[in-house]
């Protein structure tokens, strides 16, 4: 048996070296990090920033909607008030019940057009509150999966080839014999018996 040249030992200063290394790859993955949340909160501002904007154009929305509402009920009093001038009191009666179904219209169309920007305000506000909690599990998920270290344990050569011979025969051993694959158990099991125990 061949025996395999002992590692060598690190020293202090490499030691040194390479746990600066880490460190300073450690940060940059950090800075990367700490880059991409102030990114999300900027697009969560933004977002919150156009929720405001909707609920102000929703405001703006109601003066206009009361003046078409006004602007109806004018024209249908003026209508009434023509057909009361000309002393017809049939066509006065059908201008009266038109200008009221008119402004029944313009009052339920109304109605309808105020539900429906609410509706839609009340959609864009989940919408907003959604994506900021969506937003923030997955920075939070992100920074965990980026910073919390992988563990590793450092091999030796010998354990290393050990590794690749392994990788080896696990894919030529299904090609085997059932003979073959005995023969083979039998001898690995009295190698490593005779073998000394490395401590």
């Amino acid at each position: 048996m061949s025996q395999t040249p002992p590692e060598p030992h690190l020293t202090l200063e490499d030691r040194l070296k390479a746990i600066a290394y880490q460190f300073v790859a450690l940060y940059e993955r950090w800075s990367e990090d700490r880059q991409l949340a102030a990114k999300q909160g900027a697009d969560t501002a933004e977002l919150v920033q156009l929720l405001r904007q909707q609920v102000d154009a929703f405001g703006q929305l109601e003066p206009a909607v009361r003046a078409r509402v006004a602007q109806s009920i004018h024209q249908a009093a003026s209508e009434s008030i023509q057909s009361v001038r000309e002393g017809v009191e049939q066509q006065t009666r059908e201008a009266v019940s038109q200008s009221a179904e008119r402004l029944t219209v313009s009052i339920q169309a109304a109605e309808r057009t105020l539900m429906t920007y609410q509706q839609v305000t009340r959609h864009h506000h989940w919408q907003v509150i959604g994506v900021a909690v969506a937003s923030t599990i997955t920075t939070s998920l992100l920074l965990v999966w980026l910073l919390v270290p992988r563990p590793t344990l450092p091999l030796s050569a010998e354990q290393v080839s050990a590794l690749q011979i392994g990788t080896l025969v696990e894919k030529v051993w299904p090609d085997l014999s059932k003979k073959e694959q005995q023969r083979w158990l039998k001898t690995l099991k009295a190698k490593a018996a005779a073998a000394p125990v490395n401590e």
